[in-house]
C-alpha cells in the first residue's frame, strides 16, 4: 500500500541529491537512470487477470514469465524463441502474460510484480541532466535587500525616524541599491519629505548596514482611520510599480485640534 508513496518520496530524494550536487560539487552533467521498472495493482487482482498455469514441466514459471524447452500456446500470452536474446545449448522459450495479466503462481505478493515485456520492464530510463552555469539564476548577480525594521506602523509625530536594513554585504554577485523614501496617502499624493538611501556597505556587521532616515510630514489633516504608504522606489528599475510598499496610519495632532 505504499507504493506510490515510496515511489513520489524516491522522485523527492533524487531531486533534492542532483540540486546538492550542483550547488555542493558544481556538478554540470549528471545522468539519472534505473534497471528497470515494475507494475503494481493496488485493487484486488480479478480471476481473468490471472493466467492459469497449464504447464508443469516448466524450466522457469513466475508470475510475469514461462520458460519451457518447447513452444506452448496458453490462451491470453505470446510465446518467443528465446535464441535471438542468448546463445544455449538447447532451445528454450519464453511465455509471457499478455498486458497486466499474471501467472497463477503459489504465493502472496501478485499485485506488485517483475518481469514481462511491458514497456516500463524492458526499457531503460535515462533522464541527461545539464547545469547551464550561464542561465542559472542562481549564478546571477543581484541587488541586496533593504528592509524597514522599524516594527511600528503608526506615525504620531510630524518629525519621525525610522531604521532600514541592508540585509547583505556587497560581494560577489551582491550589487549596490539605490532607493527613494516617501509617504503618500491612498491617492498617490506625497505627504513627506523624500530621502534616499545607498545601500553599498561591505560590512559583515548588520549594524554598519543599518540607516536611520527622518521623515518630516507636510502641515495637513490627516485621516488616522485611512491608510498612508511609505514607499521604497528602486532608482534603477524605472517601471510603475514599487521595490516595495508599508501600510501606515498617521495620528497626528496639531495646535488647535
Amino acid at each position: 500500500m505504499e507504493v506510490f508513496q515510496a515511489a513520489e518520496e524516491t522522485i523527492n530524494d533524487i531531486r533534492v541529491l542532483v540540486n546538492k550536487l550542483v550547488q555542493n560539487v558544481s556538478a554540470s552533467n549528471i545522468v539519472i537512470t534505473a534497471d528497470h521498472g515494475f507494475m503494481y495493482q493496488r485493487d484486488a487482482l480479478t480471476k481473468s487477470q490471472k493466467t492459469p498455469k497449464h504447464i508443469d514441466d516448466a524450466v522457469l514459471a513466475k508470475r510475469r514469465f514461462m520458460i519451457t524447452d518447447e513452444p506452448v500456446e496458453v490462451e491470453g500470452t505470446l510465446t518467443y524463441a528465446m535464441d535471438d536474446v542468448r546463445e544455449q545449448e538447447k532451445d528454450l522459450f519464453v511465455t509471457v502474460p499478455k498486458g497486466i495479466s499474471r501467472f497463477a503462481v503459489q504465493g502472496a505478493g501478485a499485485n506488485f510484480v517483475h518481469g514481462g515485456v511491458m514497456l516500463q520492464e524492458i526499457v531503460v530510463p535515462v533522464i541527461t541532466f545539464k547545469n547551464d552555469r550561464s542561465r542559472s539564476s542562481a549564478n546571477k548577480a543581484r541587488r541586496v535587500d533593504v528592509k524597514l525594521t522599524t516594527p511600528t506602523r503608526k506615525i504620531t509625530n510630524t518629525i519621525t525616524y525610522l531604521t532600514f536594513l541592508q540585509t547583505a554585504k556587497i560581494e560577489d554577485k551582491k550589487l549596490p541599491l539605490l532607493l527613494k523614501l516617501y509617504f503618500v496617502d491612498e491617492n498617490g499624493q506625497r505627504v513627506s519629505n523624500e530621502n534616499i538611501i545607498i545601500a553599498e556597505s561591505v560590512s559583515s556587521q548588520p549594524g554598519d548596514r543599518t540607516y536611520r532616515e527622518k521623515f518630516v510630514f507636510k502641515s495637513m489633516t490627516y485621516d488616522k482611520r485611512k491608510t498612508y504608504y511609505l514607499v521604497l522606489e528602486d532608482e534603477d528599475e524605472k517601471t510603475d510599480g514599487f521595490y516595495e510598499r508599508y501600510p501606515f496610519h498617521i495620528d497626528i495632532a496639531f495646535a488647535g485640534e
